[in-house]
């Protein structure tokens, strides 16, 4: 039997308090994503912290399409802060851009004390 590949995404290193204390438990990125539920590692765009996580669901849409519940559940207050504030990350993105909507749960029992694997 072969291993599964790890699955990792890198995130803004200052996501990673949220995604520490759940504020974040979704990640919108751009284009198909081949991310499959089960076990997923965060690794900070820095590379001194690393979460683990496990991947809940995976959904494909257009940007204009994302729910309420999704951009809150990625930390956006309201749909109007999604746009500007994934062009940090995406330059070209637009609200008709195809993204992957990345739906995951913390994996506390493998966090060191100071909550974050290093």
């Amino acid at each position: 039997m072969t291993p599964t590949p790890t699955q990792i995404l890198k995130l803004a290193d200052d996501l990673i308090p949220d995604l520490l204390s759940e504020l974040k438990v979704v990640t919108i990125r751009t284009g198909y994503r081949d991310i499959k539920p089960g076990p997923l590692t965060f690794k900070s765009v820095s590379g001194k912290d690393i979460v683990p996580v496990i991947v809940i669901s995976v959904t494909y849409k257009l940007l204009r399409d994302l729910t309420e519940a999704e951009y809150k559940a990625d930390g956006f207050a309201s749909f109007e802060d999604v746009l500007p504030c994934m062009r940090t990350f995406y330059p070209t993105i637009t609200l008709d851009s195809p993204v992957t909507v990345i739906t995951y749960r913390l994996v506390k029992a493998s966090l060191s004390p100071k909550h974050i694997m290093k």
